[in-house]
């Protein structure tokens, strides 16, 4: 708390409050869609500017949803979008899209003031645009879409910043205000600097502005560019390498931030001494630069597509940044992925290597069988070789007796002869009957052998082909195997990549906290040494512009200072951030109390 013997300023806050502020001058658009879904935006066929037209819409669940609504717009437009949560609903974390009148996207934003999105975007043809509300990742709930036409097609804007800085004595810091107005707007600020001049710059921005800063040489050669060196202002320090005019551009980050600023630099000579050394100079190149007229308009016209050229490459580079993080992050989840499916494909080789190693164990087990199976044909070919001997000895010997039983006859034999050789025609007739089953059973063994070696040569032949697809199986998951390793080892350098950025990163983060550190320290020091100022400790993240003082947020606290006018009374609104995370935007206002001498004041904060 900080104290003077005439003066105190004591801090109520007047409301506390949940529900997004809303411009004095609204109008309610009519959504033609219906439940909240989407549909047209009702909105004046030549739009009133600076008029707000709100429509209202709900993300249902299952997420993720989302509402298309649409609106007539011009060339030449400046349209301002918003999307929050509804007064007295649950927090939607909530997203935007912008489609042109081509269906293409133009424009997108996350987290434009805290978790809500918004877009400020010049029109650049006429037609019907097309918003995508929704919520960003799984949030759902009920929400509020605001459109607003900061300038209209047949409206004009004059844009003056940039130019030559504010002049001041030497040693002197000159500050210059600018402004940016819309996403695509760049100041070039102009600063003249001699050889050896130890340059300064600082991009402060006064209200929501997320600024970037450039710095070009006198040759238009981008020299330095940063971003967020302080919080989420710029600054650069550089040493000046050739005399000339040093061109600082500001932007708004991303093309999406807009606000005003101030440009403050230190070190650089001052113009009148530079203007000198140029007139010498120009004098002593006068008849140089006359006879080389053509060729030094060329030169210049080279000079500047190079600082186009340039201008190009830093906006690729920006982009490639703010790719980083998301590259950290793919790169990581493919190296889990490649890891995965280098796993898979080894357990899938191993498996394969199994089947083939089966599949030959089973083709060698039915080689052997067909070995088998030919020798046991071999057997059956010799005993039905001797049945059919035996076959023709049988019927040799049953010829031999039919004609010994004929001779008998023929010659009246005695009756015991004509009995043997009918004994011996039976036994032969009974062996040749045995020698022909005997050689039907070896016929009927040969054809079934020769059965059971086509199956189990179609047997061989189906392992074979199985075998064969097995290997082609285990060419191919071999193949694969090499291509998860190679995409696994190029995650893995990518990870790494990704590893270095985020140590970069995390080194300029805490080099910025130490910077943060002693900026604190000294808005601490003026706060205690103002009689109009004070510090408001809390987790506060955002402050607006107060309308009779400055206010800023260090460290979490809000450091006020009125401007000493007759105005006692003084409002601005802090955005702070909840137990949970969830950021609130505080209705805050400030009172200016006068203390009579000797009496002891008495400071105060809510």
């Amino acid at each position: 708390m900080y104290r003077n013997p005439k003066f105190s300023i004591a801090l109520i806050v007047l409301s506390l409050s949940l529900f997004p502020l809303i411009a004095c001058n609204t109008a309610i658009g009519r959504a033609i869609g219906g439940d909240g879904d989407g549909g047209a935006i009702e909105i004046p066929t030549i739009p009133v500017a600076d008029t707000v037209y709100t429509v209202a819409g709900e993300l249902n669940e299952p997420a993720p949803d989302e509402d298309e609504w649409t609106f007539e717009g011009s060339t030449g437009d400046l349209v301002e979008l918003r999307m929050t949560t509804a007064p007295g609903a649950p927090g939607v974390d909530t997203y935007l899209v912008l489609n042109g009148p081509n269906g293409e996207r133009v424009a997108y934003n996350d987290d434009y003031e805290g978790l809500h999105a918004g877009i400020d975007w010049p029109l650049g043809s006429d037609g019907q645009y097309t918003i995508v509300a929704r919520g960003y990742g799984q949030s759902v709930g009920l929400y509020n879409l605001t459109v607003k036409f900061v300038r209209t097609g047949g409206s004009s804007v004059t844009e003056s910043d940039g130019g030559p800085i504010t002049e001041v004595a030497a040693g002197q810091v000159s500050s210059s205000y600018g402004d940016i107005y819309a996403g695509y707007d760049e100041d070039v600020w102009e600063i003249p600097a001699l050889t050896g001049d130890n340059l300064l710059i600082i991009l402060d921005g006064i209200t929501r502005l997320d600024p970037t800063l450039t710095l070009f040489d006198p040759d238009g050669q981008q020299v330095a560019y940063n971003d967020d060196f302080v919080g989420r202002d710029s600054q650069i320090t550089y040493e000046a390498q050739s005399d000339g005019v040093y061109l600082a551009v500001a932007k708004g980050y991303g093309g999406t931030s807009i606000g005003d600023y101030y440009l403050n630099v230190t070190g650089n000579s001052q113009r009148a001494i530079f203007n000198d050394i140029t007139e010498n100079l120009e004098q002593a190149q006068a008849d140089l630069q006359a006879a080389n007229e053509v060729a030094a308009a060329a030169i210049v016209a080279e000079l500047v597509d190079e600082a186009v050229q340039t201008e190009q490459q830093a906006a690729v580079e920006l982009q490639e940044a703010q790719q980083a993080a998301e590259t950290a992050e793919e790169a990581e989840r493919n190296s889990a992925q490649a890891d995965a499916e280098l796993n898979n494909a080894e357990q899938a080789e191993a498996q394969a290597g199994e089947t083939v190693q089966e599949l030959a164990d089973e083709s060698s087990q039915l080689d052997q069988m067909v070995v088998q199976d030919i020798s046991q044909l071999q057997v059956a070919g010799v005993v039905a070789r001797s049945a059919a001997e035996a076959n023709r000895i049988a019927e040799a010997e049953s010829a031999a007796a039919e004609a010994e039983l004929e001779r008998l006859r023929q010659e009246q034999a005695e009756s015991a002869r004509i009995a043997a050789a009918a004994e011996a025609r039976v036994e032969a007739e009974r062996e040749q009957a045995a020698a022909a089953a005997t050689a039907e059973a070896a016929r009927l063994e040969e054809a079934r052998t020769l059965e059971r070696i086509q199956r189990n040569a179609e047997e061989a032949a189906r392992v074979e082909a199985e075998a064969e697809a097995a290997r082609v199986e285990l060419a191919a998951r071999e193949e694969a195997a090499a291509q998860a390793e190679l995409a696994a080892l190029a995650a893995r350098l990518a990870e790494e990549q990704a590893e270095q950025e985020l140590a970069e990163q995390a080194r300029q983060a805490a080099e910025a906290e130490v910077a943060a550190a002693v900026a604190a320290e000294a808005a601490r020091n003026a706060a205690g040494d103002s009689s109009m100022a004070t510090i408001i400790e809390g987790g506060y993240v955002d402050v607006s512009l107060p309308q009779f003082g400055t206010a800023s947020v260090v460290d979490g606290q809000i450091y006020y200072i009125h401007d000493g006018s007759s105005n006692p009374l003084d409002t601005f609104t802090a955005t702070v951030r909840g137990s949970g995370g969830d950021l609130f935007e505080v209705r805050m206002s400030v009172e200016l109390t006068y203390v009579r001498p000797n009496t002891a004041p008495i400071a105060g904060d809510d």
